[in-house]
């Protein structure tokens, strides 16, 4: 998947895409940085909420509960799961 939309709001909605990558192994992949970009009619050009390194993982899954913003993310060269919550609410 090269980007993933999250729609947060009725004019609003996340985007999660991944730049560069590290080679753990043969065909194994780690995404170095994960972006999280707010569109609305507020930010038509985007606004970039969160950046996430290799140390922070990889997002798996995320989902939005209210205005709050959970993700599970990994780091693939140890196998360290990490959950952080992100408040949106004066961003929607």
């Amino acid at each position: 998947r090269f980007f993933e939309t999250w729609p947060v709001a009725a004019n609003a909605a996340l985007v999660l895409f991944h730049t560069d990558e590290l080679r753990l192994k043969a065909e194994v992949y780690a995404k170095k940085y994960g972006h999280l970009m707010l569109f609305s009619d507020r930010f038509p050009q985007g606004l970039e909420v969160l950046k996430l390194g290799l140390d922070d993982g990889n997002v798996r899954r995320w989902a939005m509960n209210g205005k709050t913003l959970w993700l599970d993310t990994v780091d693939l060269r140890t196998n360290a799961t990490f959950v952080w919550s992100l408040d949106l609410s004066k961003l929607i």
